[in-house]
């Protein structure tokens, strides 16, 4: 092959340095083009970004803040740089900066497993500069570096605070509409089951009224008073069930008021006497005169008095149902027994459940629903209700209420 001249080399050598400039040129012309179109979109993003509404943001993957946009200032009230090179967490509540971690944690978990997560979004309170919180919805995306591992997040925060709080008054709303749909069934249960036993005793008198209309009227004023007192016991219930605070019904916020234990006791005796008469109740009182609680009275009466139904309903005809009182410690206790007629096999936790009915009660009207009223009541004091059975028919339910010995009676006064 001939060798080429020097002419031949030179002529070469021109051309592919004219070659080489001109790739260089164009080189360096394409990067100020691509580095003008960079600066161009940065300066655009930035622009976008310092005049959104909502907060654009960016974290390292230490969780400190890179960048935030004007609108933090305005939702949180610090200044930019009061946040930049600060976790993130510095600006939640606990439980935020744990939510935050934690969401962290997982998704460092499944990248980990060569799972590469995406956006996330979730609620968090953040810390604003006057010391309040505010509501905020966060939507989170991760920054990867060439290797595809995260290396930060960026991301837009959005106040919240408003919707939240519609949220709650909406919570509210439907929590005191249930509690007086709840108050209201708790009236009616105790209606139906209080004006059962006036009721008879209406019926009865009005009965023997018919039967002694022949004879003189005074012979009639027994009747006529148990008819009285009947009539008094159901005014009475409905009047505690039209007790109110503001538009709702409050059967539940009961009224508690300091009550002399053995004042109270005569009373009730007195009331089951006027009821059932005295030749099937045996009181025994072991109290001492000071001994005060505290309780709404009407409400308490009407807890007893459906123990000592039950008792008289549930017994042999004739049968004696026993109450006793008696000083426990810090506690005042009361209970009634009486022998059922039939022999109970049933769970104590299941007595006290709503509508349901001993197995003696088949032949009984009622509605299941007595002690499941007497332990709501109790309870409500700061009580407690215990049933027990022995040798299948010897029934006692005791109730226990704390003494309120701030206000006991001070007799040597």
């Amino acid at each position: 092959m001939p060798s080429l001249d020097i002419a031949t080399l030179a002529i070469v050598s021109m051309m592919i340095n004219l070659l080489l400039t001109i790739v260089c040129v164009y080189l360096r012309r394409n990067e100020k083009r691509v580095r003008y179109a960079l600066r161009d979109s940065e300066e655009r993003f930035r622009g976008l970004a310092e005049n959104a509404a909502d907060v654009i943001w960016q974290i390292d993957s230490d969780l400190r803040y890179c960048y935030v946009n004007e609108a933090d200032a305005v939702q949180r009230g610090f200044r930019r740089d009061e946040v930049i090179g600060r976790l993130i967490t510095d600006f939640l509540t606990p439980e935020g900066g744990e939510q935050v971690v934690s969401v962290n944690r997982e998704r460092l978990q499944l990248e980990q497993q060569g799972l590469q997560t995406g956006s996330r979004c979730f609620e968090v309170q953040q810390l604003k500069k006057d010391g309040s919180y505010c509501w905020t919805e966060v939507h989170a995306v991760p920054l990867r570096d060439g290797q595809g591992a995260i290396s930060g997040y960026i991301g837009i925060t959005r106040d919240i605070s408003v919707r939240k709080s519609n949220e709650q008054q909406q919570a509210e709303l439907l929590a005191r509409e249930q509690r007086a749909r709840e108050e209201q069934e708790w009236f009616l249960t105790m209606i139906s089951h209080e004006y059962r036993t006036p009721l008879a005793i209406l019926m009865s008198n009005i009965e023997i009224l018919r039967m002694k209309q022949s004879m003189l009227p005074g012979q009639l004023e027994t009747n006529l008073s148990k008819m009285q007192r009947a009539v008094n016991r159901l005014l009475e219930v409905f009047e505690q069930g039209r007790r109110k605070d503001g538009p709702e019904y409050k059967m539940q916020e009961i009224i508690l008021e300091p009550v002399v234990a053995s004042v109270f006791l005569v009373d009730l005796r007195n009331e089951a006497v006027s009821h059932w008469g005295g030749a099937r109740l045996l009181f025994t009182v072991d109290i001492d005169e000071d001994i005060v609680l505290s309780a709404d009275s009407q409400l308490l009466r009407t807890a007893l008095l459906n123990l000592l139904d039950n008792g008289i309903k549930y017994s042999s005809p004739g049968a004696v149902v026993e109450f006793e009182s008696r000083h426990a410690c810090q506690d005042l206790e009361f209970s009634v027994k009486n022998r059922s007629r039939r022999a109970l096999q049933v769970q104590p936790e299941i007595i006290f459940r709503k509508y349901i009915r001993g197995p003696n009660s088949a032949d009984l009207a009622g509605t299941g629903v007595g002690l499941w009223l007497t332990r709501q009541i109790v309870e409500l004091h700061g009580g407690s209700v215990d049933f027990a059975v022995e040798n299948f028919h010897d029934v006692t339910v005791t109730v226990r209420l704390p003494i309120d010995r701030e206000n006991e009676v001070d007799h040597a006064v």
